[in-house]
């Protein structure tokens, strides 16, 4: 899409898009980005306080002049490292975070996707997006229109980094339907990888977006993504224990 196209959308959510960055720090809950050594880690973060481990936000699109769309969540690095848990650090400064949209396997499927819809009738069950619908995702200049790919896709600079490490920018996700017709409503989940010169890409954040249906059936398949698709952070520790456990045994059943 030509440059001009893209600052007219700019344009058309403007206010919304100036509301959620000027707010107080406590209005909304965006993706927190930090490091943990040599690797990216995300979490949440209202920009007064963070949290690490969550892995799945969920927004309902509204409608604006033409079609359905959102400018959240959007994507946070703080540079106090005070309001970060301990073992967290800011990221380093003047260096640009990026996305890229990677084609993932759901829990019980067999099949990679870079976008994953649900209908929101009965129980939770992703599937292929209906036919030629996509989510346009936009920067200030940029723009990537992911639909159902076997591939990973590359996205764009989300931001870069003040001195400090910090930064706090959102990007605007717009459904759109085939031919450029309404979308159909129901659930539409992306998976979103950040990375960064230098560090290890983070583990995938997962965006779910709304149309149309009720905030109960969005936070099911919320429920959903959460639990079969973000693992437990103990669970690697179980592994390890169980697995160093097997090995003490086994050495004592050895030496005897």
């Amino acid at each position: 899409m030509r440059l001009s196209c893209v600052i007219g959308k700019w344009c058309l959510v403007g206010a919304m898009l100036v509301g959620a960055i000027a707010a107080p720090a406590n209005a909304h809950t965006d993706v927190l980005i930090a490091r943990q050594e040599s690797k990216l880690v995300t979490g949440a973060t209202d920009f007064s306080s963070a949290s690490m481990g969550q892995r799945v936000f969920s927004e309902d699109l509204a409608l604006w002049v033409d079609g359905w769309g959102a400018t959240a969540p959007g994507f946070g690095a703080l540079g106090n490292e005070a309001l970060l848990p301990t073992g967290i650090e800011r990221l380093p400064g003047s260096e640009q975070v990026e996305f890229s949209v990677p084609a993932v396997r759901l829990s019980g499927g067999s099949e990679s996707q870079t976008l994953w819809y649900w209908d929101g009738i009965g129980d939770v069950q992703f599937g292929e997006v209906p036919t030629g619908h996509s989510l346009g995702i936009t920067g200030s200049v940029d723009q990537l229109f992911v639909d159902e790919q076997s591939t990973d896709l590359h996205g764009f600079p989300i931001a870069t980094t003040s001195s400090t490490g910090s930064l706090h920018q959102h990007l605007l996700f717009e459904l759109a339907g085939e031919g450029g017709s309404d979308s159909q409503d129901g659930l539409y989940l992306l998976p979103m990888e950040l990375s960064m010169a230098g560090l290890e890409p983070a583990e995938p954040v997962y965006l779910l977006f709304n149309k149309g249906l009720d905030g109960a059936v969005r936070e099911q398949a919320a429920e959903w993504v959460a639990t079969h698709q973000v693992p437990e952070p103990a669970t690697g520790c179980m592994l390890l224990l169980v697995g160093g456990l097997g090995v003490l045994l086994l050495g004592k059943r050895v030496s005897r």
